[in-house]
């Protein structure tokens, strides 16, 4: 395997892999999951070690459960 999407294996989904998703913070992905099901683009911005890539694996982790692909 390529040694630079290694490194990126504990960050994915693939393989049935789920990385640590840190405290649910169900109000903010459900908010956010409001959002998703049109093909604008989103961005989640705000400070430095806020938790913005914890919430994002969180919502992966919920588009998953929901029938996503996980390859996607």
């Amino acid at each position: 395997m390529n040694e630079n999407l290694h490194a990126l294996e504990k960050y994915n989904f693939w393989k049935g892999n789920i990385p640590d998703l840190g405290y649910q913070r169900r109000d903010y992905t459900d908010k956010i999951l409001q959002y998703a099901g049109n093909k604008l683009i989103k961005v989640l911005v705000g400070q430095r070690h806020t938790g913005k890539s914890c919430l994002l694996r969180q919502i992966a982790c919920r588009l998953i459960e929901e029938g996503v692909d996980p390859n996607n």
